[in-house]
């Protein structure tokens, strides 16, 4: 009779692999292979009785015979950072002629039994979530980010504004163009106001003028001279200001580029 540790051939020869996610019953495979000539009865133990569920946890093999065992994980809560401690043991004992299969386990001879252990392997095939990394953006150095990053509050410049059109104080050519911008306005509008009395003047005579030419009756001639007389004198008036506002535009116009 074979004197050994184990007489099967066991597969896998050192662990059990479980492979996840183990949210539902993970299924390993355990091969028994009976090489000798004697017939052989093996029975399967576990650490952790509750976790596991073996078919068939014991039988006999007869010379040459390989059986298939399924080994069956319960589902549970996966923890990467745990490192299993569970263990199987396949016990085998050579049955003898004279041995009755029921009453095989009930009184074992210890120099007779024979044991291989098994440890257990989890792997789980989804990866850990990996933390996204936000990417770097490129925030304008004039803006300040709050807590909130929803939230972007325009930075507060260091510089009063200026009115875009006018120029810094300190240009005395400018402020001298200023100046005579003005007197030019003043003068302007001086002309309007002796345009209008001149207006209100000719109105008044024209007025004058219609009255005495009903009740008289006669000489319309002096009438119509007046009249011509004061729409030129307006007609004059009037292309002397335009002139006057043409020259005074083209003089600002010539400083100012200057």
């Amino acid at each position: 009779m074979p004197k050994t540790n184990q007489i099967l051939q066991i597969e896998p020869p050192e662990a059990l692999v479980f492979t996840g996610p183990f949210t539902e019953v993970v299924k390993s495979t355990l091969s028994l292979t009976n090489p000798s000539d004697y017939k052989v009865a093996f029975k399967i133990k576990t650490t952790a009785p509750k976790r596991y569920c073996v078919r068939p946890n014991s039988g006999t093999l007869a010379k040459g015979e390989t059986m298939s065992i399924s080994v069956m994980l319960q589902p549970f809560e996966f923890d990467p950072n745990e490192k299993t401690k569970h263990k199987f043991m396949i016990q085998s004992l050579i049955i003898a002629s004279n041995m009755e299969e029921k009453d095989l386990w009930q009184e074992v001879d210890k120099e007779k039994l024979m044991d291989t252990k098994l440890r257990v392997v989890f792997e789980n095939e989804v990866p850990a979530a990996v933390e996204e990394v936000p990417k770097e953006v490129d925030v304008p150095n004039n803006l300040d980010i709050s807590t909130d990053p929803v939230t972007i509050t325009p930075h507060k410049s260091n510089f009063k504004e200026q009115d875009p059109q006018v120029p810094p104080s300190g240009d005395n050519n400018f402020q001298r163009l200023m100046e005579e911008n003005k007197a030019l306005s003043s003068e302007v509008n001086r002309y309007k106001e002796e345009l209008q009395q001149l207006k209100r003047v000719a109105m008044s005579e024209t007025k004058t003028t219609a009255a005495t030419a009903t009740t008289l009756q006669a000489a319309p001639g002096p009438t119509g001279i007046s009249l011509l007389f004061h729409e030129t004198t307006n007609i004059i008036l009037i292309l002397g200001l335009l002139v006057a506002s043409f020259g005074i535009g083209l003089m600002l116009s010539s400083r100012l580029g200057a």
